[in-house]
């Protein structure tokens, strides 16, 4: 138990990962058995309990890899709060097993918007552009110089003085598109391959988060006519993994996106950097997340979408690669208004040491 300011009052049990004996723990400020990086949350933590008095919670590690679910809730005096701190070191290492091995959960649900022959196709694009682009410049000359004796003609439906200087270009998309295609082929391809596990890669969000949005194209013209992209320019950069994090964004965006009930309503995407962290969130007019399952969202196998064949295991996943990479995931719904999902990243000049937060 705690006072209002963070002082302990009292202690019930040992706690050698956090330096916490049972002896000479009276008037000690518990914040400074907090490793640094985790003290800030714990501060705004403490304030929202004694202002709201309801109860608060986030999950955090230690330097020995232990992890810990830190509860604040309040007691019966408004001066005082009881914090409850419990291993959940078995847990986690139960949860990271199911992101490695558990990744068709994005795969299934993506898998219905690919069609399996769509490689073919495009790559007969491809190639047919590439010769039509090339019969094009061979032509051109004698049509121009049909032009020079003649005068402007009809071509196509336009004027020929028109489609000299648009027609090589036209080419040039279709070459440009047809490359996009296969781009985004090797994306979903690549959520499929075993990664390497480090986390050490500099990542530009801004270009996950589009690559990210291309993928889901499909998608987003299914389910709504107003998807708004915001992306701030020239954002610092974090470490991490990028296949992961695409994993993360798509699986939040495909969420947001199927918690419309029609296509007039909005799903917004926006990146910025605020203070030392970068800051991706996903705001949708959906209808919402109950309060009672709002805290159980994260949890494997979770989910309200049985209708529509959940796994529960996306958003689980999800917030296990943001607390790898040293962020924090934070939602916030009301039933029949919609949903935004906050995640936030510290910027590559941060710190290594872990700040692995998850909030509701």
């Amino acid at each position: 138990m705690i006072d209002r300011h963070g002082y302990i009052l009292f202690n019930n049990r040992n706690l050698p990962s956090h330096n916490l004996s049972s002896e000479n723990l009276e008037g000690q400020r518990f914040a400074e058995l907090l490793p640094q990086t985790h003290q800030y949350r714990y501060s705004q933590a403490l304030a929202k309990v004694l202002a709201s008095r309801q109860m608060e919670s986030f999950q955090y590690s230690m330097q020995d890899s232990t992890w810990w679910e830190l509860r604040l809730a309040p007691s019966k005096s408004i001066d005082h709060v009881i914090l409850i701190i419990r291993d959940i070191t078995q847990q986690r290492q139960l949860q990271s097993k199911a992101m490695k091995h558990s990744r068709f959960a994005t795969m299934g649900v993506l898998a219905a918007s690919v069609a399996h022959e769509i490689n073919n196709p495009n790559n007969a694009i491809h190639f047919n552009a590439n010769i039509l682009h090339n019969i094009c410049q061979d032509v051109l000359p004698i049509l121009q110089e049909y032009y020079d004796v003649h005068g402007d003609y009809s071509c196509g439906g336009m004027n020929f003085s028109d489609v000299n200087q648009k027609l090589l270009d036209l080419c040039q998309q279709i070459v440009a598109n047809s490359d996009r295609i296969k781009q985004i082929i090797y994306q979903l391809k690549r959520l499929a391959r075993k990664e390497p596990e480090s986390l050490q890669e500099s990542i530009n969000v801004a270009e996950v988060v589009s690559d990210s949005i291309a993928i889901l194209h499909h998608q987003i013209n299914k389910y709504t006519k107003h998807f708004i992209v915001h992306i701030a320019e020239n954002l610092p950069l974090i470490k991490g993994h990028a296949q992961q994090l695409e994993q993360v964004f798509i699986n939040v965006i495909l969420n947001a996106l199927q918690s419309l009930d029609n296509r007039e309503k909005t799903v917004t995407v926006t990146v910025a950097f605020e203070g030392n962290e970068i800051v991706v969130r996903v705001v949708d007019q959906g209808a919402g997340i109950a309060p009672e399952h709002l805290a159980k969202i994260t949890e494997p196998f979770f989910t309200t979408k049985f209708d529509k064949e959940g796994t529960g295991l996306g958003l689980s996943i999800s917030a296990n690669i943001v607390l790898e990479h040293r962020g924090i995931m934070i939602f916030d719904s009301k039933l029949k208004q919609g949903t935004t999902v906050k995640i936030a990243f510290p910027i590559e000049t941060v710190g290594s040491e872990a700040s692995l937060q998850l909030l509701h």
